[in-house]
């Protein structure tokens, strides 16, 4: 459920002369659907920044990085994209961490099967990671690292990624110059999930080759709050939006606050991003008992980049 709330704009006339102004038309609706060109190639890259205090410790932070290039193939069904890892990187403190893991999922080669509208369905091509330990590293190493090859956990953090990214958009409709009220499932870094209230602002530039929509939004875990910082904006909107969406906290947790911005650029006719950026502050309570109860707060920074081979 989404409640579109329209930003009122002021205009000055001046007051020598009588003039008849026609009003400015309202702008019109942009729908957003999945349809890239056969064969289109670009590159994806991604980055994430999470500084975590736990207790009394010292704030430590954590970057990942992920470069990946991308062949988008329609089929009958819908799409295979096929996605190679370019490069994988993980730092802590900012002292890069070696694995002969990182080291293998360079060059990989996965397919991400799409139905007609884009949502996924699913990713294959995991397995082949033990293949290229082998290929890689000498035998000692590779039969190793194997049984601490965990591909489910792999997938299912890609698909998500996926999925956040991307199919938040796909068959929704942005106004110009209007706000929308909206809610989705957050999943908690720990594990778990709770409501999270979003309002996206929505521009359109259409001056370039290609139409993009810019779309600012705020989001937040208390719909009062986030409500009463937008003026238009009622937070029975925002909870009415949230009617079914499935959270389910951990039980050991007392207590869980999210509250944060981003901005997306994206071509709401083939549903490319541009990019996609976002920062949010997470503020946990978990039961330790019989010890006081652990509170941590993490800061979490996302990045996305993406770029057609054809374009400089």
């Amino acid at each position: 459920m989404v409640n579109t709330v329209r930003r009122k704009g002021t205009l000055l006339f001046p007051v020598v002369a009588a003039l008849a102004v026609a009003a400015e038309p309202a702008p019109a609706p942009v729908a957003v659907r999945y349809a890239p060109a056969d064969g289109e190639a670009f590159v994806a890259a991604s980055a994430v920044t999470r500084t975590s205090t736990i207790g009394e410790k010292a704030p430590k932070t954590d970057v990942s990085k992920k470069k990946s290039r991308v062949v988008a193939r329609r089929t009958e069904q819908g799409f295979e994209n096929a996605v190679t890892v370019l490069s994988t990187r993980f730092e802590h403190e900012g002292h890069p961490i070696a694995s002969p893991v990182f080291a293998a999922m360079a060059d990989l080669e996965l397919t991400y099967r799409l139905d007609a509208d884009g949502r996924l369905l699913a990713v294959s091509g995991y397995e082949k990671l033990a293949d290229a330990l082998k290929a890689k590293f000498p035998p000692a190493i590779s039969q190793a690292m194997a049984p601490l090859l965990d591909y489910r956990s792999i997938r299912l953090r890609d698909e998500a990624e996926y999925r956040e990214r991307y199919e938040e958009f796909i068959g929704k409709t942005f106004t110009p110059g209007t706000a929308q009220a909206s809610a989705k499932a957050y999943a908690l870094p720990y594990g778990g999930t709770i409501p999270l209230y979003v309002i996206t602002e929505a521009g359109l530039n259409d001056r370039g080759p290609r139409r993009r929509l810019e779309l600012r939004q705020t989001f937040g875990s208390d719909a009062e709050k986030l409500a009463a910082a937008h003026a238009g904006v009622d937070a029975g909107a925002l909870l009415a939006a949230a009617k079914n969406v499935k959270a389910a906290p951990p039980k050991n947790y007392l207590t869980a606050a999210v509250e944060g911005s981003g901005a997306i650029v994206l071509e709401p006719d083939t549903l490319f991003i541009v990019s996609r950026n976002s920062s949010a502050d997470i503020a946990l309570e978990i039961a330790q008992p019989p010890k006081e109860p652990l509170k941590v707060s993490l800061r979490e920074v996302r990045e996305f980049t993406s770029r057609r081979e054809t374009e400089p």
